[in-house]
């Protein structure tokens, strides 16, 4: 009897024991679902309370702003550095950019008026000079002359001359240009430089005609040498010197000067006169 009671209670101490641990088992799995929930609600709950808090700054900064904005229109914000109203400022601004702009606007028009008061006075002094007049520049022996380009017609190597009997002593000859006849005028000899027409067997590579333009009157004079172009207003060319006498005074009409060099203008009108006088007899 005592070994079956024994074993009774042995048995029955290891079932409770055996309850006991499942019990000490369950227990836990009971109580989590509980804590996971809570921690659930408790974020939620603080994230609304977040929510509600940064819905509510960002109404108070927009109406900050809004408070600001009116404020500086209606120029009540005062300057921390100066103390002076947004208006102010924004007067002193414009003022400032006013003086600015009006002392560019003043530059622009001071150098306008540097500018056209130059241009006027180069005016002025070009008027009191006259008009500018081109002039071909020639020698004949060791002096130099110019003549006004306005009837020349063209400049040509020297061609045959063809000596006509009873013309003038002036002239060489006629010669053919294009097939235009004309005569060949020795313009040293006609205004007294040479004391003999200008022999044809001591023209050189520099010889040249000058062939010229009357009314369709075309003559050619012979010349040593073309020097080229110069230009010159009516004021530059001087009065031929009162020291300058004998026949070839009454062709001459002044004297220019280039640096070192003096080109004494001759009338060519005057030169070839002589053609259109026999001309009209």
């Amino acid at each position: 009897m005592d070994i079956l009671e024994a074993r009774k209670k042995a048995k029955t101490k290891s079932r409770g024991k055996g309850v006991k641990k499942r019990r000490k088992k369950i227990q836990p799995e009971e109580k989590k679902p509980a804590k996971k929930d809570e921690i659930k609600d408790a974020i939620l709950e603080a994230s609304q309370d977040l929510a509600v808090m940064e819905e509510g700054l960002e109404k108070i900064e927009e109406r900050e702003e809004e408070k600001a904005l009116i404020e500086a229109l209606e120029g009540k914000v005062e300057d921390e550095s100066s103390g002076e109203t947004v208006e102010e400022k924004v007067e002193m601004d414009q003022q400032v950019f006013q003086e600015t702009e009006k002392k560019e606007e003043d530059a622009e028009l001071s150098f306008a008026d540097v500018a056209a008061a130059e241009l006027l006075k180069q005016a002025e002094a070009q008027k009191a000079l006259g008009e500018e007049v081109q002039f071909l520049a020639f020698r004949l022996g060791k002096e130099f002359f110019a003549v006004e380009i306005h009837h020349i017609r063209e400049i040509v190597k020297p061609r045959s001359i063809t000596p006509v009997p009873g013309v003038s002593e002036h002239i060489l000859g006629i010669t053919s240009v294009r097939g235009n006849i004309m005569p060949v005028v020795d313009v040293g000899y006609r205004i007294g430089m040479f004391d003999s027409l200008y022999d044809p067997g001591n023209w050189d590579k520099k010889t040249r005609f000058v062939i010229f333009n009357f009314d369709r009157v075309l003559v050619s004079m012979v010349v040593q040498e073309v020097a080229g172009v110069i230009k010159a207003f009516e004021e530059e060319v001087e009065p031929v010197p009162p020291t300058v006498t004998g026949p070839a005074s009454e062709y001459l009409v002044g004297i220019i000067r280039r640096d070192s060099d003096i080109y004494t203008v001759i009338s060519i009108r005057e030169v070839f006169d002589f053609l259109f006088k026999a001309e009209g007899d």
